[in-house]
């Protein structure tokens, strides 16, 4: 696939350059949620370290053989790999990653509060939850950091 004359890493195969492109998209997001969590746009930051850890997780899959981009439940993968990491530590990065899941659509979207009103999401997140979310993300980097050696 060509976008605006780039291949899309989703079509590069599990080589180092899907791995390297996942990674490198991570951290844009990365420094996009701490930016965004800087000036106050609380639900944008909560989003983009979600995708972050998606990303992460995805490039680590990718280096150990496995396919993952056609998929947004990257922790299952995680849960059916065993690796150097060992099944406790793998099990910890995919509840990390269900915890961060719940915020794809509530993040961008509207939602319904406790009372049933419509409210958009950045009503919904605070300063609390973004730096929670971004605290996830750095805990799954830290735990996958030594399988993309």
């Amino acid at each position: 696939m060509v976008v605006a004359g780039l291949i899309s890493p989703v079509f590069l195969g599990r080589t180092m350059d899907a791995v390297t492109a996942f990674l490198k998209s991570a951290r844009t997001d990365i420094e996009a949620a701490r930016a965004l969590l800087q000036e106050g746009l609380f639900a944008p930051s909560v989003f983009h370290s979600q995708q972050a850890a998606e990303k992460l997780a995805k490039a680590f899959l990718d280096r150990h053989g496995m396919d993952p981009v056609h998929t947004h439940d990257v922790a299952d993968l995680l849960r059916q790999v065993e690796d150097d990491h060992g099944a406790s530590e793998l099990r910890q990065v995919a509840d990390e990653l269900e915890k961060l899941q719940q915020h794809v659509l509530d993040t961008r979207y509207p939602l319904r509060d406790h009372h049933g009103h419509i409210i958009p999401p950045e009503q919904a997140y605070s300063e609390r939850d973004a730096r929670s979310a971004l605290r996830r993300t750095e805990r799954v980097y830290n735990m996958l950091s030594e399988g993309f050696k």
